[in-house]
């Protein structure tokens, strides 16, 4: 079960779209959903594998709740994840072997600035700033001891930025360490 709640943001009031697509990107799910309103959608899988849930919450925001599955964000170049507001803690994969990787964050103006740290598993803190960021990306080292493991991304943004991450790590961000997506060779 799957249950999407499109969040008015100030005084826009555009409506939500969505699509669930299945392991093959079929189209099992899609709709729209007013502001200040909410929708669950409830599609037993057909397949096994991993489906993929798209928002597009327009100038709005969304609230996300998945029940008895794992679940996880992208944040890539090509599709970071977009926050307002909202301070996340998330966790993500580093994989064996992994030297480095870049963290990128790009904000939404002058006033809009945000706050990042990424932790490795020993608890070292691997990266942190805050301020703003104009599309750069950052080089995080990874020590040999912390490859292979979870690693924790806070973000504490005051308005509008969206960040990814890059290179030798794995873009899908878990709302706990248990629900970490790893590669398969692991």
């Amino acid at each position: 079960r799957i249950k999407l709640t499109n969040v008015r943001v100030t005084h826009y009031t555009d409506t939500l779209t969505f699509r669930l697509l299945d392991p093959d990107l079929k189209t099992v799910a899609e709709g729209s959903i007013p502001v200040d309103e909410g929708q669950e959608i409830r599609e037993p899988a057909k397949v096994t594998g991993a489906y993929y849930l798209e928002v597009a919450p327009g100038s709005g925001s969304v609230r996300v709740q998945i029940e008895n599955r794992p679940v996880a964000e992208m944040a890539t170049r090509e599709d970071p994840l977009p926050l307002f507001t909202s301070n996340i803690t998330r966790y993500f994969y580093v994989p064996p072997g992994s030297r480095g990787f870049k963290f990128g964050a790009q904000d939404g103006g002058p006033d809009e600035t945000a706050r990042f740290v990424i932790t490795s598993p020993t608890g070292r803190v691997a990266f942190e700033a805050d301020g703003n960021y104009a599309g750069a990306e950052m080089e995080v080292q990874v020590r040999p001891e912390e490859a292979g493991k979870v690693w924790t991304l806070r973000a504490e943004p005051m308005q509008d930025v969206s960040f990814w991450l890059a290179g030798d790590v794995c873009p899908y961000l878990s709302t706990s360490p248990e629900r970490v997506l790893v590669s398969a060779a692991r």
